[in-house]
């Protein structure tokens, strides 16, 4: 079962359930939490296909956007999940993510 986070749009965040490449569950909130919403939503989904976090075998998250805090509150939250079900992000190993994703920030910081 994979999870796709998408919060990198500021007040909008998307949530998806698949399984084989087959949505089974999506959900977007459009409130003033933006990615605060994350966690709840994905719950929620889980709950209403009868899964649990267990279930997870793969994190996917959108790493780039329009809003800074959104693309870190996404890849923060995929990556604890990750780290704490052992299962990958975007492909690569728990934490490989986090540090790509930094090394990003950093350059992009760096050069303004």
């Amino acid at each position: 079962m994979k999870l796709t986070i998408d919060s990198s749009e500021g007040l909008k965040c998307q949530i998806e359930l698949s399984n084989k490449g087959k949505q089974i569950w999506s959900s977007e909130d459009l409130s003033h939490f933006g990615s605060q919403v994350i966690l709840p939503l994905t719950i929620e989904g889980l709950k209403k296909n009868n899964l649990s976090l267990a279930d997870l075998d793969e994190i996917e998250v959108k790493t780039s956007g329009p809003s800074f805090t959104g693309v870190r509150v996404g890849v923060a939250i995929a990556n604890a999940l990750a780290w704490s079900l052992k299962i990958p992000v975007n492909g690569q190993p728990k934490g490989k993510l986090a540090r790509a994703n930094l090394k990003q920030i950093l350059m992009r910081t760096t050069s303004q």
